[in-house]
């Protein structure tokens, strides 16, 4: 590979735990070379019960490996006219599991081997998920275009993974459970029922960072600052520096400059407790 730039490794969802990362450029080249030393999967799994203890959201990509023991139904988030498939695996390990949310092609991976006869539960290997703090639980979604499901692969790690099932009594026989009742969702209700409800008096004592539902009334607009600002492409917001603009996220000089948009309210409930909410776009 030539003509790439080495930038740190910064941001949420990181793939691996080095220091620097590499970028991609427009002219970088990329030549397939073979060679039998390199191995064509590597895997750093991490257990359930450190997945299980975290209490926000991991900056890391994880590999996971687990029992497949129940399907969820398979829900259609509605958004823009767009529909984006939703399904939900649950995993077990040493007496401990876990949920892990697949969208939009990883559900039809599911589905074609479902679709296989296979109906027991079968050993699934997740690479490279993310891990989400939601509702006071940690669960696992996929990243798309990175996240690779494997199920019942032929690894030296299955093999001991299905052989430590075995010294817990467990042989992996027992059936899947799969639900096979579909429904439509918006993203809007989801939201809105799932996510938890916080008033504003509540709002103001709390430090837990997260997504919380408040409801009041917009009793003004805030006239405080501009109503657009400069962005990076990557959303980021960005100042001038020496004449040119820079971007601490993506930590290299932007040419590329949109406009972002952004208002501030100023809400209240039946109480007369405030809140300001600053909306961007």
């Amino acid at each position: 590979m030539s003509y790439f730039s080495v930038v740190p490794n910064q941001g949420n969802y990181r793939a691996a735990e080095h220091e620097f990362k590499l970028v991609f450029l427009n002219r970088t080249t990329v030549i397939p070379v073979p060679d039998d030393d390199i191995p064509k999967t590597c895997f750093s799994f991490c257990p359930f019960d450190e997945l299980l203890n975290m209490t926000e959201d991991y900056v890391y990509l994880v590999d996971v490996i687990g029992l497949l023991t129940s399907v969820g139904e398979e829900k259609e988030y509605v958004k823009d006219a767009k529909v984006m498939k939703m399904i939900v695996l649950e995993l077990s390990s040493k007496e401990l599991t876990i949920r892990c949310a697949l969208f939009g092609e990883y559900v039809d991976e599911v589905h074609r081997f479902l679709g296989s006869g296979y109906m027991e539960q079968p050993v699934v290997v997740i690479q490279l998920a993310k891990v989400k703090f939601f509702r006071g639980q940690v669960g696992l979604q996929n990243v798309m275009h990175a996240t690779r499901l494997f199920f019942n692969p032929d690894l030296s790690e299955v093999v001991n993974f299905k052989n430590s099932m075995i010294d817990q009594g467990i042989n992996g026989t027992q059936p899947l459970f799969i639900a096979n009742e579909g429904k439509v969702v918006s993203l809007e209700d989801d939201f809105t029922w799932l996510t938890r409800r916080c008033t504003i008096d509540e709002l103001h004592d709390n430090n837990e960072e997260g997504s919380f539902v408040v409801f009041g009334f917009v009793r003004s607009i805030v006239d405080e600052g501009p109503w657009w600002y400069s962005a990076c492409v990557c959303g980021k917001s960005i100042q001038p520096q020496g004449g040119a603009y820079y971007c601490d996220f993506c930590q290299h000089y932007v040419t590329n400059v949109t406009p972002g948009y952004r208002i501030k309210i100023a809400v209240v409930d039946d109480n007369g407790h405030g809140v300001f909410v600053l909306i961007r776009s």
